[in-house]
C-alpha cells in the first residue's frame, strides 16, 4: 500500500511515527457509524523495526473518541427487528464502552510507550 506522504511524521518532526485515522470515503456517514474507521500508525522510512513497530517503542496507545448514531449504521435493518425497535432505538451509541467504563491504560514507567 502507497502511503499519502501527508499521513506520515512532518518532515523534521521529532517523533517517528505519527497516527492516521482512516475513514472510508465512499459514504462517510453510514459507513463510520457503521465502525468502518480505524487508526494506522505510520513510521517514517527507516525508523522501524522488523514488525513494522516504530524503533524504542514497546507499546502503541491508540484511543478514538467518537460519538456513533446507532441510526445511521449499515446494520440498521438486520440490528432491529420491527419498526418500533427502529424508533426506540438511542440516536447516539458509542461502540463497546459508554459512559467511562473502558478499561484503565497503563503504562509502566519502564515501558517505551507512544501515544501517536
Amino acid at each position: 500500500m502507497q502511503v499519502p506522504t501527508y499521513a506520515g511524521p512532518s518532515p523534521g518532526a521529532e517523533q517517528s511515527s505519527s497516527l492516521y485515522l482512516y475513514r472510508s470515503t465512499v459514504n462517510p456517514t453510514r459507513h463510520e457509524n457503521s465502525g468502518l474507521v480505524g487508526p494506522i500508525v505510520v513510521t517514517r522510512k527507516g525508523d522501524a523495526d522488523a514488525d513494522g513497530r516504530p524503533k524504542g517503542v514497546d507499546r502503541e496507545i491508540i484511543t478514538v473518541f467518537q460519538v456513533f448514531n446507532e441510526i445511521e449504521t449499515e446494520y440498521i435493518a438486520v440490528n432491529s427487528k420491527s419498526i418500533e425497535e427502529q424508533v426506540s432505538l438511542s440516536p447516539r451509541c458509542v461502540i463497546t464502552y459508554q459512559l467511562h467504563s473502558s478499561p484503565f491504560i497503563l503504562s509502566r514507567a519502564t515501558t517505551r510507550s507512544a501515544w501517536p
